[in-house]
């Protein structure tokens, strides 16, 4: 199937994640041909239209999970999480001073979106570091 205003071949699944179009519309091009089941439909095109953020969440996993034994916390302070994370779980990390975020896994009460949300503060951190070396070195 060939996407909106190119011919590039796409499967169904890929026009679905990628354009704002229903299966109902991918049917019409095929009247007539086969027919889905209103439920079946409905699941498909949540499953396909989430898979983008689910994915951008696998890979967020992965990262954190690689640098979990080695990405220092300590220079973040946990009440800049309060717009992301629950204010009981930031207690819990106030109370605990984990160094890594393996540290913080291992406090009861905290979630993996708490240490998600962690590691991308880490990583804000260490990017306005870098910003303000290359700006003291006029780079």
């Amino acid at each position: 199937m060939a996407g909106k205003g190119n011919n590039i071949p796409r499967t169904a699944a890929e026009v679905l994640e990628t354009f704002n179009v229903s299966i109902g519309d991918i049917e019409g091009n095929w009247a007539g041909e086969f027919e889905i089941d209103d439920l079946i439909r409905e699941h498909v095109e949540t499953e396909l239209k989430y898979n983008v953020y689910l994915e951008k969440q696998r890979k967020e996993i992965e990262h954190m999970k690689k640098d979990q034994f080695t990405t220092d916390i300590c220079e973040v302070e946990f009440d800049s999480l309060i717009s992301s994370v629950c204010k009981e779980r930031i207690e819990k990390l106030k109370e605990n001073r984990p160094q890594t975020i393996h540290a913080a896994s291992r406090i009861q009460g905290i979630k993996p979106t708490t240490l998600i949300f962690l590691h991308q503060r880490v990583k804000r951190i260490a990017q306005e570091k870098m910003k303000e070396s290359l700006k003291r070195f006029n780079i």
